[in-house]
């Protein structure tokens, strides 16, 4: 999947970005929006629809419900053992507040984006302003290429296991702390094997689907209003299926951010089980 990393942005790509850093309130642009940088004139347009959405309090409203719900699946359906051991935890939950809010947010707007390719989503309603909450730092993501070997395969099983063509963030960022992301896999692994865990994955899907019906603006991006934008049949076409790709990586995102939440929480089992499995380390 092609990005424009945030560092290689420039013009009206790197002034987007910045809009769309202050709008959420963090430090650091979601991969959803430097993917479809690889488009300029659909990051445009949709910028240009979304803005407006983000400045409202009913979306992030919105993006807690899926929250909530996600955090419940999780503890009611896994078993989650603690994460408590090591100087690492406490900048990770810091990490973990930060894509608690971000998964939600960029799951919502994604599947809004996904339903309003066919027709107007939302209705007109007088929202209110958002709450500017800053959160504060900037995520270290560890490049899955130039990681060592033991990261390097955490990383490329998690993909393969949540059918993406792309590492999620999340677990990027948390190859910082080798020792957790091992801890954090070894619990996480049997749950995305789980039946469950795809059921997870639809259910979120089809709640935020739901949201989205409740946004306080109308949104719509149908062939047409591309078209008249510049964009050719076959760009339309990779977008199409980019967002789709995007919202189900957010949905897995939005699942494995609540299973760490609550592993750094104290987990909900009162022991962890122990492994049949060798631990990987760093050379």
């Amino acid at each position: 999947m092609q990005v424009v990393p945030e560092s290689q942005a420039s013009g009206r790509t790197a002034e987007v970005f910045g809009e769309a850093k202050a709008a959420l309130g963090i430090g650091y642009v979601p991969l959803p929006f430097q993917a479809f940088a690889a488009y300029p004139k659909f990051l445009e347009l949709q910028w240009q629809l979304f803005k407006p959405l983000l400045g409202t309090r009913e979306f992030f409203e919105l993006a807690s419900r899926l929250c909530a719900e996600a955090y419940t699946y999780v503890h009611n359906y896994f078993r989650v053992p603690a994460i408590r051991d090591g100087l690492a935890v406490a900048e990770a939950a810091g990490v973990t507040d930060l894509f608690w809010k971000i998964e939600p947010s960029m799951l919502l707007m994604l599947t809004i984006q996904m339903q309003a390719l066919d027709g107007p989503v939302g209705s007109s309603q007088a929202p209110h302003p958002a709450d500017r909450v800053m959160v504060a730092g900037v995520p270290e993501f560890v490049n899955g290429d130039d990681a060592p070997p033991p990261i390097r395969r955490v990383l490329e099983e998690a993909r393969h296991m949540a059918e993406l063509p792309y590492c999620a963030d999340e677990l990027r960022a948390y190859a910082q702390w080798p020792d957790l992301l091992f801890a954090l896999w070894h619990a996480l692994k049997p749950a995305m094997q789980s039946i469950f865990y795809e059921q997870a994955v639809l259910r979120m899907r089809e709640s935020a689907w739901t949201c989205a019906q409740e946004i306080p603006l109308q949104i719509e991006m149908e062939y047409s209003r591309m078209t008249e934008h510049g964009m050719s049949s076959e760009e339309i076409a990779t977008i199409t299926h980019l967002t789709e790709l995007l919202v189900r990586g957010s949905a897995v995102g939005l699942l494995n951010v609540a299973f760490a939440k609550i592993a750094l929480e104290g987990g909900n089992k009162a022991e962890a089980q122990e492994s049949s499995e060798p631990e990987e380390r760093v050379a």
